[in-house]
């Protein structure tokens, strides 16, 4: 008896298993587009593949040489800057205090030049300072606020149109690839 339910249980097992690989759709054959094999070819080659990888590198480098022609903005500051010191005086024979408060920063902007492979720069340094002495009892402070503009172009001598080659050759080489 437990053959027979065994047996029985074994033939339900199979037409189980027949009925879900009826069910389930196999594909032997795929219609293939042009573009489709392309795909397939661009995935699976490794020619092709290298190619793509080529393509997107020199893409990426004339992005980044074209982000290094931009201007360059930097703020760099020091907002804390405190002294104290004292000293003897050998010409008076006296004792000498100075005390120092200071905060002090720079902005700067740079802009490269393409054609000539300077650069030029916009600089402003700014500080503030409060200042205190004691000599002998007598004290004397002062306040002042510093601040200086300027212009500066940084241009090398020998390395004309350096940066423009570059900018070029990358161009072409991503137009080759």
């Amino acid at each position: 008896m437990i053959r027979r339910e065994l047996l029985s249980m074994k033939k339900i097992m199979l037409m189980a298993a027949v009925c879900l690989g009826l069910s389930v759709p196999s594909y032997g054959q795929v219609s293939l587009t042009i573009d489709k094999a392309m795909e397939i070819a661009e995935e699976h080659s490794p020619s092709l593949r290298r190619s793509h990888m080529n393509l997107e590198r020199y893409q990426q480098n004339l992005v980044a040489q074209r982000a290094s022609l931009k201007s360059k903005f930097s703020l760099n500051l020091n907002p804390v800057d405190y002294s104290k010191s004292r000293s003897f005086d050998n010409r008076l024979s006296q004792w000498y205090t100075n005390e120092r408060f200071s905060t002090t920063g720079t902005f700067q902007v740079d802009q490269p030049i393409l054609w000539t492979d300077g650069v030029l720069s916009l600089i402003n340094r700014f500080g503030w300072q409060d200042n205190n002495s004691n000599i002998d009892g007598t004290k004397t402070s002062n306040k002042a606020f510093s601040n200086d503009l300027y212009l500066q172009l940084s241009q090398p001598i020998f390395t004309y149109n350096k940066r423009k080659m570059e900018l070029q050759q990358i161009e072409y080489d991503y137009e080759n690839a």
